[in-house]
């Protein structure tokens, strides 16, 4: 194969790894109500401070996406058990592929609806959910959480009044919030 040739099927494969994404992400948005929008970085440490997770935690991030939040859960209490839940594909693989790679080792990510899980084991919970979604949520944390706490970025739940409100303010990058719940 020529240089030419070889440099044509690269650009080709990442254009169709390019449009399969955007696709996936479409239909994604489009099945749950929520678009695949990863939580940056800089605000994983206030999420962990705000979460306070215990060597008996059992977390969930629902709606986990590429999996950053519960990977950062599981490395900073690798007695607790973490597990992300992602209904779309292409965020779900992300997550997978990131594990794969870089195990960590009390990480579990399961491609699932949350709304089909029992959440009733968990003690500690992360939501990076539109306000529809959430509200549609608040019934079933109500009726199977007991003693468990509630972290959402950005967006609270309109029929209950978080514990605790947190902003996060960053020279860099726009202002989030933090809501946290006790359930």
């Amino acid at each position: 194969m020529t240089a030419a040739l070889v440099g044509i099927t690269i650009l080709s494969l990442f254009i169709v790894c390019g449009l399969f994404a955007l696709v996936s992400v479409m239909i994604g948005k489009q099945k749950t109500g929520v678009p695949f929008l990863p939580i940056p970085s800089h605000l994983l440490e206030e999420i962990l401070g705000a979460l306070e997770i215990a060597p008996e935690s059992v977390f969930y991030d629902l709606g986990c996406g590429d999996g950053r939040v519960v990977r950062s859960v599981a490395k900073s209490e690798p007695r607790a058990r973490a597990l992300g839940v992602e209904l779309v594909f292409f965020p779900y693989m992300l997550a997978r592929i990131r594990n794969f790679f870089h195990p960590v080792k009390n990480v579990v990510i399961r491609r699932a609806n949350f709304n089909d899980i029992s959440l009733s084991n968990a003690t500690h919970i992360f939501l990076y959910l539109f306000p529809p979604v959430m509200d549609a949520l608040l019934p079933k944390l109500e009726s199977e959480l007991r003693g468990a706490r509630v972290v959402s970025c950005d967006f609270p739940f309109r029929n209950r009044a978080a514990n605790r409100t947190i902003l996060v303010k960053n020279e860099k990058h726009r202002a989030h919030t933090l809501y946290v719940y006790e359930f």
